[in-house]
């Protein structure tokens, strides 16, 4: 039987899971990071992002949410909630950031590009841009 150590992280807030699998972590245990909140079938899958897409392309998802895994780079994820406040997020290799339904969010790179490991909502993602302002 495999045992796990259990990590309660805040949605909405970043973390690196390699500071706990360390030598506290049984061999072939398993971390637990927390919950992921979806009401419908989600998409796990890996993207390049470059710096050439800008910083001003805002998403979010409204149904469920999303999970990021950087794998490689830097960025920082601005997250803003519906009443307009944001809160920055610094993100480098290993770091997790569970971003909450409904919360819009945008990256800016400091790397050239990054790559991210993500688990999203297949439905109910909406996209704009700084320029257009339609949420």
């Amino acid at each position: 039987m495999t045992s796990s150590s259990t990590v309660h992280q805040p949605r909405g807030s970043r973390f690196n899971p390699r500071s706990q699998l360390g030598s506290n972590m049984p061999a072939d245990g398993y971390l637990d990071l927390g919950d992921h909140h979806s009401g419908v079938v989600s998409m796990v899958g890996a993207i390049r992002v470059t710096q050439a897409l800008g910083s001003g392309t805002w998403e979010r998802h409204d149904h469920g949410d999303e999970v990021l895994v950087l794998l490689s780079g830097s960025a920082t994820m601005t997250l803003r909630d519906a009443d307009g406040r944001t809160e920055d997020h610094a993100l480098s290799d290993g770091d997790v950031l569970i971003i909450p339904r409904g919360i819009a969010h945008h990256a800016t790179l400091h790397t050239p590009e990054v790559q991210v490991l993500f688990v999203t909502p297949r439905t109910g993602t909406r996209e704009w841009s700084d320029a257009t302002e339609v949420e």
